[in-house]
């Protein structure tokens, strides 16, 4: 065959995606020998021009060698040998090729035969009775073949001497074979183009969409491989006092924080548990015990123990705390006001340094003192507690406790408090502006007791103040206050006050404006009102209506105690009082000390006086001691919860008719004054409300000596 010839072959390939450059398939088979016979041998090849369409549209010449006496089987015999030819190239085509293609050929390389597919999710539909484990997804297909480039497969079917292209497959043409070639040519190999058309049926023109088609695939999804709950580490087992135990635990994957329950008991009672998160179900935990003993761990998971749950624990004192041991009778107990001592012992060779003392309860009980004795090679320590209580007294070698550390120490006796060792200071004793807030601090110092620290604030308005927790600069107070003026801060430190108590503290700044208007009272309590029973009525302060406050006064024949105020919701205020005797009543409300609309209101309260004589009581010198004459004599009577509205009666009896005054106290009692010029024996009625017996208060009519 010539090179111009296979050149042709090859590019048509290429243009048709096959190409059979670089393959690794073996050559075309060479033509079978010619056949040997009685004969003799083989005459000598003639050169033979066979004229085969090719590329161009001028005939191509192909030259075979055959015999000079070449007939017309042996022209059908060169080109079943060009047939084959093709035969093989094709079949190399067909494979993949194990390089690049050349750089002549511009388009991809791609398989003889290319198929188009449509895919789509269908939902799959139920099932009666099916497990729910698995899940199934389903997807619809349509397969077509893709149809040639109907140019190129005329070209192909020109340089394959025949053929046809149904629905764009290659179809050869079958060529008559003579009685001769029939047999031999049953035994040849069928072309690839021929098996092409035998492997894709003939379609007809325009044929509808294929059919979808269903394809189901199952997948299992298989439960995660269980993980074992496990604990391990030292602080399950055995570890030094007053060092981390620490142990770990092994969860499954999903296992949170808050999914754990872990408690730790010991011979001080519970200790906290540090726990952290190292992710993947894996948690790192700790607890530091103070004291030597016997622990249990309990762990659970979800509310599962972990294997092994309750753990018991050994925890053993440090290898070094057998170098120093205490005791005494401040290891067993103490009285306020005396100071609690006991003794310290340590080996020659420890250190003397590591000595650490603390002691912990309702006072600092401090100072702490620690005075050396050489003789003995040991310490005195003492303390000073000043309020009774159980103590814990902890004596440390180092980081560990000696043995018997912490030692329970009961305090007995009274609180001891020295309010001259109490200091204050800060920026907020200087005064400042209205509506700020003001800083100081309570500092007690050592030996100044327990205290407690108490606080009053005088002054234009009612000061908002409040105490936090201690720090080591002492008790932080904060107050602001809405008026502006002179203020009186009183400061005590348990039932004394300190030192420079009460300071005066400044207040600069433009008042706040009150605006009355929007303050509305409303309710019973402000027109009617029947003894025995409450009167309430509320106040609405609106918005606007500026920083107040509220009050609230009754006056009348019997004004009642106590008013009662209380917050409600949205800025309401309930106020409520209960009269004990009927009459006229004015009921005066203020906000921001001016009456709001309506104040004072007029209430008449109806309905019997409620008096019981027997809850008024009297009491004075001039009851035990008597009087001496032209000198007075004082009692003060004083009316109970529930004693109601007097008023009270005095009578006097005796030599002469004497003299007497009736003054009330600022804290509603009744202060009686009695003189008398002669001496001798006399009788002091004193009655409640009404004048007869009934009506006599306890122990009354007192008797009077006079001398």
């Amino acid at each position: 065959m010539s090179d111009d010839f296979e050149k042709q072959a090859d590019d048509l390939l290429r243009e048709l995606g096959m190409s059979a450059s670089g393959s690794s398939a073996p050559p075309p088979p060479p033509p079978p020998p010619p056949p040997t016979g009685p004969q003799g041998p083989p005459k000598p090849a003639k050169a033979v021009t066979v004229n085969i369409p090719g590329k161009q549209s001028s005939p191509k010449t192909v030259t075979v060698n055959k015999d000079a006496s070449a007939t017309s089987a042996d022209f059908d015999e060169a080109r079943k040998e060009i047939n084959a030819m093709f035969d093989s190239v094709l079949d190399v085509a067909a494979k993949k090729p194990s390089r690049v293609p050349p750089a002549k050929a511009p388009k991809p390389q791609r398989p003889a035969q290319t198929f188009e597919v449509t895919a789509k999710k269908v939902a799959a539909p139920p099932q009666r009775n099916s497990p729910p484990p698995t899940q199934v997804s389903t997807f619809s297909v349509s397969i077509r073949p893709k149809k040639l480039d109907k140019t190129k497969l005329e070209r192909f079917e020109r340089l394959m001497g025949g053929g046809a292209v149904q629905d764009g497959v290659p179809v050869r043409k079958q060529q008559q074979p003579t009685q001769q070639q029939q047999p031999k040519q049953q035994q040849q190999q069928t072309p690839i183009y021929d098996k092409l058309a035998t492997k894709q049926p003939t379609q007809p023109p325009a044929p509808p969409p294929a059919a979808p088609i269903e394809i189901t695939t199952t997948r299992e999804q298989s439960p995660p491989a269980p993980v074992a709950l496990v604990a391990f580490g030292p602080g399950l087992e055995s570890f030094e006092v007053n060092s981390a135990g620490t142990f770990q635990v092994s969860c499954p994957h999903d296992t949170k924080e808050h999914d754990l329950e872990f408690q730790v008991k010991g011979p001080t009672g519970t200790k906290p548990v540090k726990i952290v998160d190292l992710g993947n179900g894996q948690f790192s935990a700790s607890y530091t015990p103070s004291m030597a003993g016997e622990y249990t761990v309990s762990l659970k998971v979800k509310g599962e123990p972990v294997p092994g749950s309750p753990f018991s624990v050994n925890v053993q004192y440090a290898s070094f705390t057998d170098q120093c041991i205490a005791e005494g009778p401040g290891l067993i107990s103490a009285v306020t006001g005396q100071p609690a001592t006991f003794k310290v012992f340590f080996r020659e060779d420890a250190i003397a340094a590591r000595l650490n003392v603390q002691v912990l309860g309702a006072s600092k009980a401090e100072p702490i003192e620690v005075e050396e004795i050489p003789d003995e090679n040991g310490f005195n320590v003492f303390y000073h507690p000043r309020a009774p209580g159980d103590y814990s007294v902890r004596v440390l070698w180092g980081d560990a406790h000696v043995k018997g550390s912490p030692f329970n120490v009961p305090i007995t006796g009274e609180n001891i408090n020295d309010p001259k060792r109490v200091h204050v200071h800060g920026a907020g004793l200087n005064g400042g502006e209205v509506n700020e807030w003001l800083k100081f601090f309570v500092t007690p110092g050592i030996a100044a007791g327990p205290g407690p620290l108490k606080m009053q604030m005088s002054g234009p308005n009612k000061p908002q103040m409040v105490v936090d927790d201690p720090t080591e600069e002492g008790f932080p107070c904060i107050f602001k206050v809405t008026f502006p003026g002179e203020y009186l801060l009183y400061i005590f430190w348990g039932e004394e006050e300190i030192l420079d108590s009460p300071f005066t503290i400044n207040i600069t700044g433009e008042p706040p404006a009150v605006d009355v208007t929007k303050c509305i009272a409303s309710g019973s309590g402000i027109s009617t009102g029947t003894v025995g029973e409450k009167a309430v009525f509320s106040v609405k302060v609106n918005e606007g209506a500026g920083p107040g406050p509220l009050a609230v006064q009754v006056s009348g024949p019997h004004p009642p105690q106590p008013i009662e105020l209380a917050n409600k919701e949205d800025n309401v205020m309930e106020v409520s009082y209960n009269p004990v005797a009927p009459g006229e009543y004015q009921v005066f409300v203020t906000w921001g000390e001016q009456n709001i609309p309506g104040s004072p209101f007029q209430v008449t309260v109806v309905g019997v006086a409620q008096r019981d004589a027997s809850k008024v009581i009297a009491e004075g010198d001039p009851l035990e001691s008597g009087l001496k004459c032209n000198h007075p004599g004082f009692l003060t009577v004083r009316a109970l919860e529930g004693a109601g509205p007097g008023p009270l009666r005095a009578k006097l009896e005796g030599p002469e008719k004497g003299e007497m005054t009736l003054t009330r106290n600022a804290d509603n009692s009744m202060l009686v004054s009695v003189t008398c010029s002669v001496p001798g024996e006399y009788k002091l009625g004193l009655s409640w409300g009404d004048t007869d017996e009934a009506a006599n208060i306890c122990g009354s009519p007192f008797t009077l000596k006079v001398q």
